[in-house]
């Protein structure tokens, strides 16, 4: 199971593991680990760009990984070295968070490395 890839005990159901996750507080905080188990779950890709307004630095932070076009991608803003954040726009009145190789914007796309 893919659970035990990434060192969750056996005795954790997929279900305990997501319930973990929704729970928050400091029982699990997401990291490169989380982000490669959940790419690798949902068949998606994870783009991460990295903002950091104390130190005026902002980049695509390299997660090691290779954009695959045929997936789905996720774009995640890392502030301030603390914290996650999802990145979507606006299509009307529904906030679009789930990218594909036709809307994601081309900006994002020169940062990758597509296959």
């Amino acid at each position: 199971m893919i659970l035990k890839k990434y060192g969750i005990p056996n005795e954790t159901s997929f279900e305990d593991f997501k319930g973990l996750l929704k729970e928050g507080g400091d029982n699990y905080w997401g990291d490169s680990i989380l982000l490669d188990f959940l790419k690798e779950y949902l068949n998606i890709n994870i783009v991460v760009l990295y903002d950091n307004d104390i130190t005026n630095k902002y980049y695509h932070y390299p997660m090691m990984d290779i954009y695959h076009e045929n997936k789905n991608t996720i774009l995640l803003l890392y502030k301030n070295e603390i914290h996650f954040q999802l990145i979507g726009h606006f299509s009307g009145n529904k906030m679009n968070t789930i990218f594909n190789r036709e809307n994601i914007p081309k900006e994002i796309l020169s940062m990758v490395e597509i296959r």
